[in-house]
Order: structure tokens, then C-alpha cells, then sequence
């Protein structure tokens, strides 16, 4: 075999393992480029699920704040309608009388209860 056929085959022989070595490192950059995102984006989704979860936080503080002062503020109104002269005045603005003596009923026997 002739000195130049030779040479030139070990030139293919050469760039076809730099083409290989190169698609090798291309795909190494493509794997590291994709790992890169998919941090990125995982962060992103981590950091947004935490705003998240602050606001909801602070909207059932919110919440229970608001709770709690119409807890106070019907706590108030059950104790005045509750009170003596609230119940007088309700009392008499429905018309009833008040009570001076009470008459109970007597039984004449005793009464037994059959099942």
C-alpha cells in the first residue's frame, strides 16, 4: 500500500475520533446546560410555592383577627340582651304582666304511670 493512502487513512482515522470526541463533549454540554435549567426552574417553583404559602399566612392571620373582634363584639351584644333591664324592657313591650301570686294544681290521687 502506497505511503499516501496510508497517511491518509490514518488522517480519517483521526478526525473521525476528534468528530467523536467532539459529539461526546457537545452532548456533555447539552446534559450540564439541561441540569442547569432544571435547577433553575426548580428553584423557581420552590421559591414561588413559599410566597405562596406566606400569603395564605397572612390572610388567615387576617382572618383571625377579624374573627376574633366579631367574637368580641357579639360577646357584647349577647351580655346586654342578657342584662336585667334589657329583659324588663323587652318584657314590657311584649305586654305581659307580671306575676303576683301562683296558684299551683293539687292532684286528689296519686297517679301511676302505665307503660
Amino acid at each position: 500500500m502506497p505511503k499516501v493512502l496510508r497517511t491518509r487513512k490514518v488522517k480519517i482515522a483521526k478526525l473521525r475520533k476528534r468528530r467523536k470526541k467532539n459529539k461526546s463533549f457537545l452532548f456533555l454540554r447539552v446534559v450540564i446546560v439541561l441540569m442547569f435549567l432544571g435547577v433553575g426552574v426548580f428553584n423557581l417553583l420552590q421559591i414561588n410555592y413559599k410566597l405562596i404559602s406566606a400569603y395564605e399566612a397572612d390572610d388567615l392571620k387576617n382572618r383571625i383577627e377579624k374573627l376574633e373582634n366579631e367574637k368580641e363584639v357579639m360577646e357584647l351584644k349577647a351580655s346586654k340582651l342578657q342584662s336585667l333591664a334589657s329583659i324588663y324592657e323587652r318584657l314590657d313591650s311584649a305586654k305581659m304582666e307580671a306575676i303576683e301570686k301562683i296558684e299551683y294544681l293539687k292532684q286528689k290521687e296519686e297517679m301511676a304511670m302505665a307503660r
